[in-house]
């Protein structure tokens, strides 16, 4: 594996000492790629969600406008009839 190239094309610069040390991570994680295509999936479903039924869902997707207009308020530098005012760009 050349690692100075990938260095280069990366646009960064490895000690000889960092370079070992990413030559050898490199290789375990190809070696880790490797041992996983050994494994037969034919008969495995797809993963949809880790848990069966997550119990983390999101609520109804309900707009809040209120809420929304409420924190531009408190975070705008200006605010004219409810509406925020902003310097003229041209």
């Amino acid at each position: 594996m050349d690692i100075q190239k990938l260095a280069r094309m990366a646009r960064i610069q490895l000690s000889e000492e960092e370079q070992k040390q990413l030559a050898k991570d490199l290789e375990g994680i190809i070696a880790y790629c490797q041992k996983l295509e050994t494994l037969d999936v034919d008969n495995l479903e797809p993963l949809v969600h880790v848990f069966e039924q997550p119990d983390n869902t999101w609520g109804e997707d309900v707009p809040d406008v209120n809420g929304i207009n409420n924190c531009l308020a408190q975070n705008a530098p200006h605010m004219e009839a409810d509406q925020l005012s902003v310097p003229k760009v041209l």
